[in-house]
C-alpha cells in the first residue's frame, strides 16, 4: 500500500509541474493537531488546497461521504466499503485552516482551505453521487487548479508566510 500511495503522490507532483513559480507545493505535511499526513498542500494566488491522493483502480462509487469499490463476482455486483477520503481531506483542510488562521494570523484573517481528492490510477472509474468534496482524476487536476477562483486572492507575501509556517511546523521549528 505504501508503494502504491507513493506512486500516486508522485503522479500528482508530475501533474502540477506546469504551474508557474507563484504556486508552492508542499508534500507530506504532518500537522501537530491531527493523525496521519496531508499528501500535498498547494498554495496558489487563487486558493489553498489540501490534496488527498488515491491510487485506487476499478469501479469506485461515492455516495456523499461513503465510498465503495464495486466488484463483479459470478454476475452479481459486490460492494466493499472503503475508508472515506472525503472525510479525511475535509478534516485535513479544516485543521490546516484553523492552524493558519489562529497561529499565523492571530484570528485576524480567516483562511479557507479547499480539500480535493485526486485519483491517479489509469484504470479507475468514478461514480460520484453528491460528493462532499471535489473528486478528480489526474488529468483534470491542473485545469481545476488554474481555473479555481477564491473570492479574495492571496498575495505573494501571504503565500510565502503560509509556506514558511507550514514547512517550519513540519520541521518542528
Amino acid at each position: 500500500n505504501y508503494n502504491k500511495g507513493k506512486l500516486g503522490e508522485d503522479i500528482v507532483v508530475d501533474a502540477l509541474q506546469g504551474l508557474d513559480n507563484s504556486n508552492y507545493l508542499i508534500n507530506d505535511v504532518i500537522l501537530p493537531t491531527s493523525r496521519g499526513n496531508i499528501d500535498h498542500v498547494l498554495l496558489t494566488p487563487n486558493g489553498i488546497f489540501t490534496i488527498e491522493t488515491k491510487h485506487w483502480d476499478g469501479e469506485i462509487i461515492c455516495n456523499g461521504d461513503e465510498w465503495y469499490r464495486r466488484y463483479q463476482k459470478h454476475f452479481f455486483p459486490r460492494y466493499y466499503k472503503m475508508n472515506s477520503p472525503s472525510r479525511q481531506v475535509k478534516r485535513n483542510a479544516f485543521n490546516l485552516s484553523k492552524l493558519i488562521t489562529v497561529k499565523l494570523f492571530n484570528n485576524t484573517f480567516k483562511i479557507w482551505v479547499e480539500g480535493l481528492v485526486v485519483f491517479t490510477h489509469p484504470n479507475v472509474s468514478l461514480e460520484l453521487n453528491e460528493p462532499t468534496v471535489t473528486a478528480l482524476k489526474t488529468n483534470e487536476l491542473f485545469n481545476y487548479i488554474i481555473n479555481f477562483k477564491q473570492i479574495e486572492k492571496l498575495s505573494k507575501r501571504d503565500l510565502q508566510s503560509i509556506g514558511n509556517f507550514i514547512t517550519g511546523m513540519c520541521l518542528g521549528l
